[in-house]
């Protein structure tokens, strides 16, 4: 208390990272509210810069080819029904796995990689 009782000091303490310590521009405290506790608020300015988030990349569309996904389609419906006449079920799954694997195979565009020396 000072001379008058015009004006009052008080210590508080601020918990704050150490990192943060220089954001805090200033800070007083609230002796006039009326809380119902012994607590006095504490009040801080703080400046703070925060980073614009960086948005994860988004995987390349790919392009799908529609005359080809009819035909593999058809292809599969085609050996589907075929195994509709299996009883078993572990041949119904090596059947099955064949199935897909023959059409994909019949039906991929695959390029040739690597490169072609010439002379």
């Amino acid at each position: 208390m000072s001379l008058g009782d015009r004006r009052r000091n008080q210590i508080d303490f601020i918990i704050i990272p150490k990192r943060f310590r220089n954001a805090i521009l200033s800070s007083k405290s609230m002796t006039d509210t009326d809380c119902g506790s012994d607590h006095v608020p504490l009040v801080c300015v703080m400046r703070i810069k925060l980073k614009k988030l960086k948005k994860p990349k988004q995987p390349p569309k790919f392009q799908y080819d529609v005359e080809l996904k009819r035909k593999f389609n058809v292809a599969i419906e085609n050996k589907f029904e075929i195994l509709d006449e299996l009883t078993e079920v572990e041949e119904k799954w090596e059947q099955m796995k064949e199935s897909l694997k023959e059409c994909t195979e019949n039906l991929s565009q695959r390029k040739r990689v690597g490169s072609t020396k010439n002379g």
